[in-house]
């Protein structure tokens, strides 16, 4: 049967302030929902999917102490 919907709700957590992540850190974070939502986007944008959800957090919006990487992941899906 043919694709109909996608739910993304990939997440991964690696708490740390902001001044001690190494970018390496920070991409860990950043990959799973940034990279993987881009090209979930591009691998369907030319089916007519009846859904195409992406499950994000709070944290964008409001910030969570040590956790800058988890929000900025966030703010994108937004």
């Amino acid at each position: 049967p043919p694709l109909r919907g996608i739910i993304h709700a990939a997440g991964v957590i690696e708490d740390g302030m902001a001044h001690t992540q190494s970018w390496e850190q920070f991409q860990r974070v950043l990959g799973p929902k940034v990279r993987g939502a881009y090209l979930l986007h591009l691998h369907t944008r030319h089916l007519s999917l009846d859904f195409f959800t992406l499950f994000s957090s709070a944290a964008s919006l409001f910030g969570s102490v040590g956790q800058i990487n988890h929000a900025a992941a966030n703010a994108f899906l937004d």
